[in-house]
């Protein structure tokens, strides 16, 4: 019998990318709290080097980093074989066009900043249930 409620997702592998200390510090605190494996990057050139080496189940990304963008980390991503459909949530305090231009290139949602933590919450565990959900169809179709 299963006593978890069902809105709690088991364990996920989240990277989140933020060159802010206390801003990347809280959202990897918030997922952890809600039982995730959160891996930590400062800036672009960081957050690639992970997502091309470690597969993740979700990003959280930042858009203003150093060495290389937000958006040039998701077309970068988007064009690989390892991350090219992992979920990518931006979170970040750009403007109208900055956000437009990352739903172009390939983010799925874009909150703003600054975030609330159930709102960050929401966003990762939708996009993680959204995934369970596809894996568990395909299981049952083969």
């Amino acid at each position: 019998m299963n006593v978890l409620p069902n809105h709690v997702t088991a364990a996920a592998r989240i990277l989140v990318v933020d060159d802010d200390d206390d801003t990347r510090s809280i959202h990897a605190e918030i997922l952890s709290l809600g039982g995730h494996r959160v891996i930590t990057a400062a800036d672009g050139e960081e957050a690639i080097a992970y997502a091309l080496h470690l597969a993740f189940d979700l990003i959280v990304l930042d858009l203003c980093l150093p060495k290389v963008d937000g958006i040039r980390v998701i077309k970068e991503l988007r064009s690989s074989s390892l991350a090219h459909s992992t979920p990518i949530i931006v979170v970040s305090a750009g403007n109208e066009p900055m956000h437009a231009e990352a739903l172009a290139a390939g983010a799925d949602l874009v909150l703003e900043k600054p975030c609330l933590p159930h709102e960050l919450q929401a966003a990762v565990r939708s996009f993680l249930d959204q995934d369970r959900s596809r894996q568990g169809k395909k299981a049952r179709s083969q």
